[in-house]
């Protein structure tokens, strides 16, 4: 038996084996190393995809991610001493009232990022079953609708929507004045976001003051605008600083 460590052919197997070791390793460290890279480009690419693009981006009525609405606009009320009693008396003075006004009464959903309320009330039975309005069921109609604003098809989400203008629904008084507007139809715009006013549910308050203030801009009717962009900016609400901005400019 040969037990001769140092001979040559041994010397030779264990450098092979070295060497081996060394390549699978460098092996091993690129592939890691480009799977890291990859990674690192998918994460950068992802954000790249999460960006809002969207007109809607900066609205009130829009989010990026779907989850349920909790609005953040109001400002905490910190009673004065004279007013505690006032409020539990329910009289709230104006600013209080102004602060109180901006909470939304009533739930919220998205769908395509828009914001959507009372879903289940206005487009389901109490027995959970799907509504049907014009041979349609009122759930197709509305995510239908919002797909197509969403998408910026607002001739079709005005077509999805008027089979719901019936029923006070908000959200079909809101989307269909808010697509008549992006069409420059202001006359429609302002018809429709008027009869939100009237409505118990408060949710498109804001948007409804906004956009009308956008359609008197539009229409050059700048007194009409000026008091909408007054109250916008006096209710702190979310369109108070843009309202601000086009005080200033109309003055």
């Amino acid at each position: 038996m040969n037990t001769n460590s140092g001979s040559p052919n041994h010397k030779r197997t264990l450098l092979a084996f070295v060497s081996g070791l060394l390549i699978a390793g460098g092996l091993v460290y690129l592939f890691t190393h480009h799977k890291q890279n990859n990674n690192s480009i998918s994460s950068e690419q992802n954000k790249e995809l999460n960006k809002d693009s969207s007109i809607f981006g900066g609205e009130h009525f829009y989010r990026i991610h779907h989850h349920m609405h909790i609005d953040k606009d109001a400002e905490a009320i910190v009673l004065m001493p004279e007013e505690e009693s006032m409020l539990e008396k329910g009289n709230p003075t104006d600013r209080e009232r102004k602060l109180i006004e901006l909470l939304p009464n009533s739930p919220v959903i998205y769908l395509y990022d828009l914001k959507v309320t009372d879903y289940q009330k206005l487009y389901y039975n109490p027995d959970g079953t799907a509504l049907s309005i014009s041979d349609t069921a009122a759930p197709n109609l509305i995510n239908q609708a919002m797909k197509n604003f969403s998408a910026q098809k607002f001739d079709v989400a005005i077509t999805k929507l008027k089979p719901l203008l019936n029923r006070d629904d908000p959200n079909a008084f809101f989307y269909t004045g808010a697509a008549h507007f992006y069409q420059k139809n202001y006359a429609q715009a302002l018809i429709m976001l008027n009869r939100i006013g009237n409505l118990p549910n408060n949710v498109f308050k804001q948007e409804a003051y906004w956009y009308k203030a956008l359609c008197f801009i539009d229409l050059q009717k700048n007194d009409e605008a000026k008091t909408l962009l007054q109250h916008i900016a006096d209710a702190q609400g979310f369109y108070a600083a843009q309202a601000k901005t086009q005080l200033a400019i109309l003055k």
